[in-house]
């Protein structure tokens, strides 16, 4: 039987997607990296060699930077790294190299792109979330603000919930986003126009029609064939849409409403891999708003 010899399992290692060893002495210079990269790698890792590791790694969340400085002060640790708007996450094992004196003069480090399981998890822990949003609010309005607040950022950069009236004409509901002037403009476009008397309104044909419709990329000329009027257009495009599913609330065969989910800055855009979660955020904010109407 043929034993495995220490290079037979570091070249094992090195071959595995997402996987990267790296050192990087005093001054932050990296003076060795090897792998096949992640989501913040192009190319080979070897490229970083001689540069900088406090230049090369992404400054949009503070303790990306605070993880290297703590391991040149002579901490070993694990932890999670975010990039790129929150849609990387890359797990870095920090430990630092000693001389005979003790005292620190490398740093070896090993990253594993880990955005699938932290996407994950996230989501598990959104529809909880959600699930005691519903069932703690004092009202359903409360209920579904605060659903849209927690699908901020995680699932959305913005939402809004149109729920229909007892004559089937849609009301806007709930509206949420991550820039509260950008919020302002959403209410802006609820005052200014009936969207429930117009047949081109996208959540009213979503509505009626009982199906999801989703757009991966949201161009100029589909927020154009969306809008009103110059005013509506301006106020569309000044939201910068860039990918959207909208998705009919329903319950007990009929619909209640519907959920509209955009986002804008983050570069996560909505597929198909994405539609049985939202699908099913969707299904769990009718069966409450239905349980609701059935109790008053």
């Amino acid at each position: 039987m043929t034993r495995l010899t220490d290079k037979d399992v570091l070249r094992a290692v090195l071959n595995r997607q997402g996987v990267v060893v790296f050192a990087y002495d005093t001054d932050g210079t990296i003076t060795f990296a090897q792998g096949k990269g992640d989501a913040l790698v192009e190319g080979s890792p070897s490229m970083l060699v001689g540069h900088s590791a406090f230049e090369v790694v992404p400054h949009n969340s503070p303790e990306n930077i605070d993880h290297l400085k703590m391991a040149l002060a002579g901490e070993e640790f694990t932890a999670i790294g975010r990039f790129k708007e929150d849609s990387v996450f890359i797990e870095g094992s920090f430990t630092p190299i000693r001389d005979q004196f003790g005292k620190v003069v490398e740093v070896l480090g090993l990253t594993f792109d880990v955005t699938e399981r932290e996407r994950a998890k996230r989501e598990r822990d959104v529809l909880i979330e959600i699930g005691k949003a519903l069932t703690e609010a004092p009202t359903l309005e409360a209920g579904l603000d605060h659903v849209c607040r927690l699908m901020l950022s995680v699932l959305c950069d913005y939402c809004m919930i149109d729920l229909a009236d007892k004559d089937g004409r849609l009301q806007q509901a709930s509206v949420a986003h991550v820039d509260p002037i950008a919020e302002n403009r959403l209410f802006e476009l609820q005052r200014r126009y009936s969207f429930e008397f117009r047949p081109d309104y996208l959540p009213f044909r979503v509505f009626t029609s009982g199906e999801t419709v989703l757009f991966p990329e949201i161009t100029d000329e589909i927020i154009a064939a969306h809008a009103h009027d110059e005013r509506e257009l301006a106020l569309f495009r000044a939201l910068e849409p860039k990918s959207c599913v909208l998705i009919p609330l329903r319950a007990r065969g009929r619909s209640l409403g519907v959920l509209t989910l955009v986002r804008t800055a983050s570069p996560c855009r909505y597929g198909e891999p994405e539609l049985p979660l939202l699908t099913e955020v969707a299904r769990r904010v009718a069966l409450s708003i239905e349980n609701e109407r059935l109790n008053h």
